[in-house]
């Protein structure tokens, strides 16, 4: 009976992991068009950063950093904080999951291979080495990721604005509270400037002439108080 019910469970397990990952490739190519599409048509360099790890955060802050100069006037660099943190949170992502690794090997080493002649104090610095290590990394990478989260909402409150107005309070609490839908929200409206100010192609063109007065009026002499 037991293995029956082990075959089932492997049966049920490989597909949810599939599409957990399938649903994950899905969310990071929304966001990351979204992202591309919105930097392309608004003139921002280097649209395809979006794709990039580091560089999406990097996308993130310049349509930002551009929203708030063209429309507000002021200049902004949520674009370079969001490089130095997005830098930092790789790095420390990956020690963290070295020191991760290292304190399962030892806790499977001492399993398998006691060592002999050793305190119990020995054994304990041993053992937990590797686990307090790991856990002064995973605090300094939540230090890491809570400015950058703040950084980033601050962000995407921008992009909204800069797309739909109206609805950039409403969309934000909804990426917030349900961030499942924050690549969707993104990708339907990346073909929206509805906050942002009309672009130089779609002024009309003014005319270059100025209107002369009719030749008559420059024969008469001054009159009225305004004569000299």
């Amino acid at each position: 009976m037991e293995p029956a019910v082990d075959t089932l469970a492997t049966l049920l397990y490989v597909p949810s992991i599939l599409l957990s990952l399938g649903f994950s490739i899905l969310i990071y190519v929304l966001e990351a068009l979204a992202l591309q599409t919105i930097a392309r048509r608004r003139g921002v360099n280097h649209p395809w950063l979006a794709w990039l790890p580091i560089g999406g955060s990097w996308m993130w802050g310049c349509i930002s950093d551009q929203y708030q100069y063209v429309v507000r006037g002021q200049i902004r660099n949520k674009r370079k904080a969001l490089l130095v943190l997005s830098i930092f949170q790789l790095v420390l992502s990956i020690v963290v999951n070295i020191q991760a690794v290292r304190a399962m090997l030892a806790v499977i080493g001492f399993s398998l291979n006691p060592p002999m002649n050793m305190t119990e104090e020995t054994i304990v610095d041993l053992l937990l080495g590797p686990v307090l290590s790991m856990g002064g990394v995973t605090l300094l990478y939540l230090c890491v990721m809570i400015p950058m989260t703040i950084i980033q909402y601050f962000c995407l409150y921008d992009i909204y604005r800069s797309c739909d107005p109206g609805s950039a309070v409403v969309f934000l609490l909804l990426s917030i509270f349900l961030g499942i839908t924050l690549p969707f929200l993104l990708f339907a409206l990346r073909n929206k400037d509805l906050g942002m100010p009309p672009r130089r192609d779609q002024i009309p063109p003014q005319p270059t002439w100025t209107p002369q007065p009719p030749t008559w009026e420059s024969t008469r002499p001054p009159q009225g108080p305004w004569e000299q």
